[in-house]
């Protein structure tokens, strides 16, 4: 198989992507995306540090697409607005990006990297800034945005299964969840005037 003239990383990465979009992160191998391509694996080296090398360029592509999603999203409105509206905008990137959503997720045994760390903290920074407006402490910000992430993040990964076996609307299930994501950590973390601490 002939080498393929201007071959650069952004091809391989979309290569990659397109191939997890339509088969999951485990159908993405050097051999499957030089065939996608059309070169040979070795090819790839040049651009990409191996499979790990290359996982990590899909991550980095898919932190800052998602972050594109959600600013998009943050810029309609203001706290528990855009804190619905980003959720909206979590599910419909993973909805559209299958293969950059599941690479943006950690692997067990991977050593943290500066910049898909950047990429994390950005994404943090955009929902506590929300957070910020409805009068959240600084100090349980964290604690919402891993409770806001972890039922978001379980709804897209059940329905990316098709664990949902029922005949009801996903979009109006979804909708109630996240509604009693914000609402209930909202109510418990931003108690109102003169309440005690829950």
């Amino acid at each position: 198989m002939a080498q393929k003239a201007g071959l650069t990383q952004k091809q391989i990465i979309d290569a990659a992507i397109a191939i997890a979009d339509a088969g999951g992160m485990e159908a993405v191998t050097l051999t499957s995306v030089a065939a996608r391509l059309g070169v040979r694996p070795p090819s790839l080296y040049t651009h990409v540090d191996g499979i790990g090398g290359l996982h990590r360029a899909m991550a980095l592509v898919a932190g800052r697409d998602l972050i594109a999603f959600l600013r998009s999203a943050a810029g309609r409105g203001t706290g528990r607005h855009t804190l619905r509206a980003m959720a909206h905008a979590y599910r419909r990137f993973a909805r559209q990006h299958p293969g950059c959503y599941a690479a943006l997720l950690p692997r067990v045994g991977e050593q943290e990297d500066p910049q898909i760390t950047a990429v994390v903290e950005e994404i943090v920074m955009l929902v506590g800034a929300a957070l910020v407006q409805e009068g959240i402490p600084a100090g349980e910000a964290m604690v919402v945005i891993r409770c806001l992430r972890s039922g978001v993040h379980g709804f897209v990964t059940l329905e990316a299964e098709r664990a949902f076996r029922f005949p009801l609307d996903a979009d109006e299930s979804f909708e109630a969840l996240v509604a009693t994501l914000v609402e209930g950590t909202l109510a418990r973390y931003r108690p109102a005037a003169g309440s005690p601490p829950p």
